[in-house]
């Protein structure tokens, strides 16, 4: 996973989710270097403005359900993003935040569980308090 310029590791952090999930001693034997990449080198890194306008991680996770409200009153359908659509900034992130969970998920009744989910929950209160970003300085379109 060294530094792969162009392409994004998007098939790795999938392997690494499952590993996590259902391998979770050997993952655990490198998980202090998966999971400080996953955070420092895709989730907390912004994307790229592409063709689908990913700014940051607040817009990559509302690709998932793209809410657009049309002027018109009789019309407020959700659009989704097609497969295809979908960035490998975005698939690598949602993959990292996966790889997260996952490993809690797998230590969920283990002594360790706590000390695991504790930076987990920290990351993903964060997301859910600065509406997808990490932080409150957040690029607007």
């Amino acid at each position: 996973m060294e530094e792969q310029q162009s392409d994004l590791p998007v098939a790795h952090v999938a392997a690494l989710s499952q590993m996590a999930r259902f391998a979770p001693d050997a993952f655990e034997q490198k998980s202090d270097v998966v999971m400080t990449y996953l955070v420092k080198r895709i989730i907390m890194i912004p994307s790229p403005v592409d063709a689908v306008s990913v700014t940051d991680l607040s817009r990559t996770l509302h690709l998932i359900q793209v809410h657009k409200f049309k002027a018109s009153e009789d019309d407020d359908e959700e659009e989704w993003v097609e497969d295809d659509e979908i960035p490998d900034e975005l698939r690598a992130k949602v993959l990292s935040l996966k790889v997260c969970r996952n490993r809690c998920m797998s230590h969920s009744s283990s002594k360790s569980a706590v000390e695991i989910a504790t930076p987990v929950l920290k990351l993903l209160a964060t997301l859910v308090e600065y509406e997808g970003s990490l932080s409150t300085m957040v690029e607007e379109e």
